[in-house]
């Protein structure tokens, strides 16, 4: 993921991550389910800087 001058590097099952070039943990790691590849984006967008906020009635994430 490429944003705003910062690379974060994920690997499927791999819960080590690469933001910037510095090792980070990410609480969950990218996996395949379905043919589809699932990231963690709440730690992606935090770690972007991003406020992520959930709204229960439309079941909807959004990002700021």
């Amino acid at each position: 993921v490429i944003r705003d001058g910062h690379l974060v590097e994920m690997w499927v099952l791999d819960g080590m991550v690469t933001v910037d070039g510095k090792p980070a943990a990410s609480p969950v790691p990218p996996q395949v389910k379905g043919g589809r590849t699932m990231l963690p984006l709440r730690f992606i967008a935090e770690i972007l800087g991003w406020d992520v906020g959930w709204n229960n009635e439309t079941k909807s994430i959004t990002l700021q």
